[in-house]
């Protein structure tokens, strides 16, 4: 059993791989179809608005011809760079493989059971789920709007409210309502090792709305962060997090590095979400 900080608001915060896909969906299918499908992408679309809006954010060695510029990505991939063009590129590419069906997106089998528990248990008019992912937010929405539908258990009951099957196919569903509108990546949030990141996204959720304007407040975000809790697999975004105030739980998933000494010291650990929910009040 693993408890939760806070009252009334709940927010959990996930970064994407390894604690609800897993690693090696990014590793092992994303990532091959981005370089795979590459040369034949950038000579079909150089003159295309989607890569000359690129050119000038990219070094003049490497944005002359179609070849220099497959070279660069090719090397940004190999070398896992975090490049914000090279995530706006990939974003374009894996959209044809997402609604073309050559990609849909698998989750943890405790995932949708655990979104589905959070709504129905933990104060569903209160409960914010939020995303903090190294990829792009982009890339985020197109993966949480096609997610496998064999990631759903048969038991699985749809509402209005709850994942829908995409237009034209059966193969996948959509399930960004659950986090609408809090994604956030490296671009919008900072870096996730980095506790000013974090601080933040607790002022985006502490955020207070009227009529005709809207303001953020440290005491608003101080506040969101004693309800916040970021689930996450590595210990530095958790060492990160847990300096911005969040209450932090380590996701310990088959395929993810092996915890360091220490680590489950510091923090609450866990091998999936079965039991999160039973400290709940």
């Amino acid at each position: 059993m693993c408890s939760w900080r806070g009252s009334g608001l709940y927010a959990p915060c996930k970064g994407r791989e390894g604690t609800i896909c897993s690693i090696a969906f990014v590793k092992d299918v994303l990532y091959p179809y981005f370089t795979k499908a590459l040369p034949q992408y950038l000579t079909t679309h150089w003159t295309d608005p989607t890569i000359q809006t690129l050119l000038p954010k990219l070094p003049s060695n490497v944005a002359h011809t179609p070849e220099a510029l497959q070279a660069h990505f090719l090397d940004l991939v190999a070398r896992d760079i975090k490049d914000p063009v090279l995530k706006e590129l990939q974003g374009h590419i894996w959209t044809k493989g997402y609604t073309t069906t050559a990609l849909t997106a698998p989750l943890y089998p405790d995932v949708i059971p655990f979104f589905h528990a959070l709504r129905a248990r933990v104060r569903p008019r209160t409960t914010t789920l939020a995303i903090y992912s190294s990829g792009s937010v982009q890339a985020q929405k197109l993966l949480f709007a096609h997610i496998d539908s064999t990631s759903f258990p048969p038991s699985h009951s749809e509402s209005p409210s709850q994942p829908q099957d995409n237009k034209n196919n059966n193969k996948s569903k959509d399930i960004t309502p659950y986090f609408h509108p809090h994604f956030y990546d490296t671009q919008n949030a900072g870096p996730k090792t980095d506790p000013a990141s974090y601080t933040r996204i607790l002022h985006s959720l502490g955020t207070t709305t009227s009529n005709t304007t809207t303001t953020t407040t440290t005491a608003a975000a101080a506040a969101a962060a004693d309800k916040v809790t970021f689930f996450t697999d590595n210990p530095a975004e958790a060492d990160a997090a847990q300096a911005a105030g969040l209450y932090v739980i380590v996701l310990v998933r088959p395929g993810n590095a092996v915890l360091g000494e220490g680590v489950r010291g510091r923090f609450a650990c866990v091998e999936g979400f079965e039991g999160v929910l039973e400290g709940v009040v």
